[in-house]
């Protein structure tokens, strides 16, 4: 399951939270592994364990080194790599690993990435980070970002995604940001945005090591299946909410 923006202060005050819910629960009863990725892990945190996210004093953008732990075997052959996030809230690392969960993967600056857990017969595979992402996808939320701020939707301007772009692409932005900035307001500014320039200088690459992440746990949810009892059967559903 992956997840959307938030639109409310609290996760339960979402629309879809009691579908959510609802998909958890049967999850957590009836599949080998559950993968849930950004909201969707938040979600779970708290329907399972009661933890309540966080809201951060700015949004979480970029691409950060990541400390893993090789001794899983999720993790097996990953070795070093930086991975995305984009997220403007957090549950902190030591109420994950309180509440039993494993982390496999963390930064310094962007908290954890990858954690897993058992939850009932189900492995419960958390994503704060985004391994998903293609290349220039937190390029194209930023620019999104610059859109809002320009329409009046957002008070800020955007932070840039950090330890995602080479100097020439930092500097591109940069200019951006001080000659919009300089006018009024207007949406019509988004269309100079530097897009082809800034995307040929993007400058970390981390899509061969999330395949070999990916890789390993669709071994698992596999292995998983033979071992666990009939009543546990692999139901293959991909939910966006």
């Amino acid at each position: 399951m992956t997840g959307a923006e938030p639109q409310r202060a609290e996760l339960t005050e979402e629309p879809f939270w009691p579908s959510l819910q609802e998909l958890l629960r049967r999850g957590s009863e009836s599949v080998p592994s559950m993968l849930v990725s950004c909201l969707s892990a938040h979600g779970a945190l708290w329907s399972f364990d009661q933890l309540p996210r966080r809201l951060l004093l700015e949004k979480c953008s970029g691409v950060f080194p990541q400390v893993v732990d090789q001794g899983h075997p999720l993790m097996a052959g990953v070795g070093e790599l930086s991975l995305p996030h984009s997220r403007f809230n957090e549950i902190p690392t030591a109420e994950l690993v309180e509440s039993g969960y494993r982390v496999l993967a963390a930064s310094r600056e962007g908290g954890w990435t990858v954690a897993v857990g058992e939850r009932g017969p189900c492995q419960l595979l958390l994503l704060q980070g985004h391994p998903e992402y293609e290349r220039q996808t937190l390029l194209r939320e930023y620019r999104r970002d610059v859109r809002r701020y320009l329409t009046g939707h957002q008070g800020s301007y955007p932070h840039l995604p950090k330890g995602y772009l080479d100097v020439e692409g930092v500097a591109a932005l940069e200019q951006f940001q001080a000659d919009v900035t300089a006018q009024v307001h207007d949406p019509t500014l988004v269309d100079r945005f530097p897009f082809d320039f800034v995307a040929a200088h993007i400058d970390v690459d981390w899509q061969s090591v999330s395949r070999l992440f990916m890789r390993s746990w669709v071994r698992s949810v596999r292995e998983r299946a033979h071992s666990l009892p009939a009543r546990v059967a692999v139901v293959p559903a991909a939910v966006r909410l």
